[in-house]
């Protein structure tokens, strides 16, 4: 374990962060009645959901865990199958439609109490599925389309083709992420573009029947999709900036502030910027050459005065960023 700062604080942390705000805007998008500040709630204790719309919640944000850990496996319809049927699970009315392709023509779209998409004749659906993923998983450079653009094509395809009873749009914005992260767009796990989204819901909807009633002129949908990725990128950059300013002020305290020697305030600058990080004294001696004893009175010292807190796994003590311990800095900071 390194006690070198890296270039942004708690990355894990904020992608976690991000795919929750994607989930539960996805989902309230698509009629999970529930606040945000529940929903996270949900995410966060781990509890079983309490009705429908935290069932989809919770679907969602398990199935981007899911294309997480998944992005390198090429697209096939038992994937994109198995990805709706985990968003879907224990939501529908009828519980067998999760995952599998519509049966009928009875689905359409509406917005606002009016049609605005008729799908294609559902006897249809498994070639154009096909086709689908085949299109996903060409790459060759005589065909190249930039991954941000072929993600917002995918986004279209699944929505159009409404391949599902229920759950398309968000079944189509999770294949989204899905492509963008399995071409190399990593940027894509830290922005939760259902949110802006979610945003101008009217905008979304209009970009499609745009798009359908104009030949098929992917132009609106394009630059509606590009547009909120563009925000979410301006808000991502805010952030960051925010983070570093904060990070020279946390440091500039730690610095000043009395009774630390170097590998304390070393420590303590690595704990800023990884908060789920944890010490012990035999990582501590190995990270500053110093006899045990010197490495336990360091820690020791330190959870004494706030800033970490002891705690016993197994057989060895560790220790954690203490609960008030950010606050304890920017307040130093702010004297």
């Amino acid at each position: 374990m390194s006690e070198h700062p890296g270039p942004l604080p708690g990355k894990e942390q904020f992608i976690i962060r991000s795919l929750m705000d994607e989930a539960i805007a996805s989902s309230q998008l698509e009629g999970a009645a529930t606040t945000t500040k529940k929903a996270k709630e949900l995410l966060r204790t781990g509890r079983k959901p309490k009705d429908r719309s935290e069932q989809m919640i919770l679907n969602n944000w398990e199935t981007m865990q899911f294309i997480r850990e998944n992005r390198k496996v090429r697209l096939s319809k038992e994937l994109v199958i198995e990805i709706h049927q985990r968003i879907t699970a224990d939501t529908l009315d009828q519980t067998e439609d999760s995952g599998r392709l519509r049966t009928s023509n009875e689905i359409v779209v509406e917005y606002k109490g009016e049609t605005v998409h008729i799908p294609p004749d559902f006897k249809l659906l498994p070639e154009r599925l096909q086709a689908f993923c085949q299109f996903a998983n060409e790459d060759s450079q005589r065909k190249w389309i930039h991954p941000v653009i072929k993600a917002v094509m995918l986004h279209f395809w699944l929505a159009y083709d409404h391949p599902f009873s229920d759950g398309n749009g968000r079944t189509a914005r999770a294949l989204m992420y899905w492509y963008l992260l399995s071409r190399g767009h990593l940027l894509f796990e830290y922005l939760a573009i259902s949110r802006y989204i979610q945003r101008s819901p009217g905008q979304y909807v209009r970009a499609y029947v745009h798009t359908e009633t104009d030949e098929n002129d992917l132009t609106y949908f394009l630059f509606y999709n590009l547009k909120t990725i563009k925000l979410a990128c301006e808000d991502i950059q805010n952030y960051i900036r925010g983070k570093q300013k904060e990070l020279a002020g946390l440091n500039h305290a730690l610095k000043k502030y009395p009774g630390l020697n170097m590998r304390q305030r070393s420590l303590l600058s690595h704990a800023i910027q990884h908060p789920q990080d944890t010490y012990t004294f035999d990582s501590h001696r190995t990270a500053h050459g110093v006899v045990y004893q010197t490495s336990r009175n360091d820690l020791l010292e330190l959870a004494e005065k706030g800033f970490l807190k002891k705690e016993k796994r197994g057989k060895e003590f560790v220790f954690v960023q203490a609960d008030k311990m950010m606050d304890r800095l920017r307040s130093a900071a702010n004297a």
